[in-house]
């Protein structure tokens, strides 16, 4: 499977993108949003989107869910989860030092969980409904087993509940609700982590590297917890930069976005297994390039496309596996996957891309939008 197939997804995703933001869904960029952040989520989630993709289409030949063989098609689904981490760790340390360390524990918790918790409740909702369409169960086994569920989705976890006998129940989202929980718990230790930086460590930004070297030797160099501190180590940087009046020149900017395409292509292309401590540091260094403002790939990442997309991220990660699910095992019923060709297929996941995007347009500006503005009026 050639990677140009993925490629052109994402292109055409990007395009159906500025189309919804020039004549559906206008938004406005606030001044103080990280655009590069927005804009890398963006691409983000279309890079595990066409992961999965790719992955479902050998499935749906009989195939186990596994690993694609193709090296491209792993690594833009697992370098973007492990960029995901890297962006939740970055913005979190980058908080703790902006703030000097003071936090309000309730406040965080409470942001944290009014942001996570309502798409993740929705998307829970259906997956239990796609579970019982496709099974013999009824909506009276959800009503009875709601005890189960609340311990569940106070878990981060509601794709393990087995409430019917359907093959596979993981697959329905992707098998996607795992990283959740890595995200809760990074929440968590940051509140540690705030009452050290204003206490213990006296406001020491460089603290990521001794994490680094704790996590190494405890857990393992290929632990994906120790991705978290590498976005850490990028806030520092930055804010070692920026402290120092240091900013990218446009030579400087030219000369970094021509390095950053081969170098993307290089550890998109070359690695089979992302969770290794090279790709780690490999991806921290063209992290860190794009937060301090020498990459943006030509302006791509600043783009009211791709910041929408980002925007929306969140919903399209945990949206796009119930739609592939769903779609495909519907149209297994009437296409024999075995004799569909590449291009049909790809074809069909085009289609669905761009329904999966604006179902995601709608539960941000619905839900999760909802949920934000909630919560700045619980501030006030």
């Amino acid at each position: 499977m050639n990677f140009y197939y993925g490629v052109m997804i994402i292109f055409i995703m990007l395009v159906w993108g500025h189309l919804i933001v020039k004549f559906f869904y206008r938004t406005d960029i606030s001044p103080a949003k990280s655009l590069e952040i927005d804009g890398l989520r963006g691409l983000l989630a279309l890079g595990v989107f066409v992961a999965h993709a790719a992955i479902s289409y050998r499935y749906y030949q009989g195939i186990p869910w596994q690993l694609p063989i193709e090296n491209f098609y792993t690594m833009i689904g697992e370098g973007s989860v492990l960029f995901f981490f890297m962006i939740t760790g970055f913005l979190f340390w980058n908080m703790i030092i902006r703030y000097r360390g003071v936090l309000n524990p309730w406040v965080f918790v409470q942001h944290r969980f009014l942001r996570l918790a309502p798409m993740f409740i929705f998307s829970f909702i259906l997956i239990q409904l796609v579970a019982i369409y496709f099974s013999e169960y009824s909506l009276y086994t959800l009503a009875g087993r709601s005890g189960e569920y609340l311990v569940h989705i106070l878990h981060f976890d509601g794709i393990s509940l087995d409430i019917t006998e359907i093959p596979n129940k993981l697959l329905i989202n992707a098998s996607v609700y795992w990283t959740l929980e890595y995200e809760w718990k990074f929440y968590l230790i940051i509140l540690v982590l705030a009452f050290l930086y204003r206490t213990v460590l006296r406001h020491w930004i460089w603290f990521p590297l001794l994490l680094l070297v704790i996590i190494k030797i405890v857990l393992g160099q290929s632990n994906i917890w120790i991705i978290f501190p590498f976005g850490m180590l990028a806030a520092s940087i930055k804010h070692a930069l920026e402290e120092k009046n240091i900013i990218p020149t446009r030579m400087q900017k030219l000369f970094f976005n021509l390095f950053s395409i081969p170098f993307l292509v290089f550890i998109l292309s070359d690695f089979h297994d992302g969770f290794n401590l090279l790709w780690y540091a490999l991806g921290f260094l063209l992290f860190l390039l794009i937060v301090s403002g020498y990459v943006d790939f030509f302006g791509l990442l600043h783009l009211r496309t791709t910041v929408f997309l980002g925007s929306i991220s969140y919903s399209v990660y945990l949206l796009h596996g119930i739609w592939l699910y769903t779609v495909l095992n519907i149209l297994k019923r009437y296409i024999d996957f075995k004799t569909l060709g590449l291009e049909a297929y790809w074809l069909i996941i085009a289609v669905l891309g761009m329904v999966m995007i604006v179902s995601a347009t709608f539960t941000y500006k619905f839900i999760e939008e909802k949920f934000y503005n909630l919560r700045s009026r619980m501030e006030s």
